[in-house]
């Protein structure tokens, strides 16, 4: 496996229950990375269970645990920043969110010195091309864009 995605919504339990504990810890065993959709939700359900400050738990528990974060955690955009900050081992996903639509918060961290190592991108199926141009607008430095679309993922999903 590169990766397990994990979509909480719809089993009316948040991302730290311990009832995801047994996944989390045998993909921390088999050294497989999660990738979690923290934020809010556009299916008719409550989006609480995804908050991002729940990774906060998990990392905690699972050190080892590589962990992704995915959808930019908004409209708790700052929760999933300060849990990228706080854990060596939580990942910021930059996707699902056209670039030029990404609140300023977001575009700080992925060029700051600490967020560009944390902040992985990914289309989650919008235009591709597209979104990477959009990547471009952004004014990054060459590093922290390389890092952003390429180097970031292949540190987490060990490719």
């Amino acid at each position: 496996f590169r990766g397990v995605y994990v979509h909480i919504y719809g089993f009316d339990i948040p991302l730290h229950d311990k009832k995801m504990y047994p996944l989390y810890a045998k993909c921390a065993e088999l050294d497989v990375p999660v990738s979690v959709q923290a934020g809010h939700v556009l299916e008719s359900m409550p989006s609480e269970h995804g908050r991002p400050i729940y990774l906060d738990y998990i990392a905690a528990d699972f050190p080892t645990l590589r962990l992704l974060g995915a959808h930019t955690g908004w409209p708790w955009v700052e929760e999933l920043i300060s849990v990228c900050y706080k854990w060596d081992n939580v990942w910021f996903g930059v996707d699902a969110w056209m670039p030029k639509y990404l609140k300023p918060e977001i575009q700080n961290f992925i060029g700051s010195r600490m967020g560009m190592d944390r902040a992985v991108w990914g289309t989650n199926g919008l235009p591709w091309k597209e979104s990477l141009d959009q990547v471009d607008g952004l004014g990054l430095k060459p590093e922290a864009r390389q890092k952003l679309i390429r180097d970031n993922a292949r540190d987490l999903f060990k490719l």
